[in-house]
């Protein structure tokens, strides 16, 4: 059951520009507003939570672990930051 209550204020463009898109997909306002939400926030959740990395990256540490490799002491301290960014091409 649907407890929780979350209410915006917005500019009346931004609420029309809402209520033609929910329209469009013909569901109400609000589950076109909890659905894009709800997408978009998986997706900042994803992303940082998520290292992308292109094949030619990928192999390089693939063949890094089937080596048995043991890190510095440069690499320990970069993998203790946390990470602002992700690169690579999707």
């Amino acid at each position: 059951m649907k407890t929780a209550r979350i209410e915006l204020r917005t500019d009346p463009e931004i609420k029309q520009l809402i209520q033609f898109a929910a329209a469009l997909e013909n569901t109400s306002d609000t589950e076109f507003i909890v659905k894009t939400l709800k997408a978009a926030s998986e997706k900042v959740i994803n992303t940082s939570s998520t290292t992308i990395l292109t094949e030619k990256q990928y192999k390089k540490l693939e063949k890094f672990l089937e080596l048995g490799y043991v890190p510095n002491d440069n690499f320990k301290k970069l993998v203790k930051q946390r990470r602002k960014y992700v690169t690579g091409q999707l």
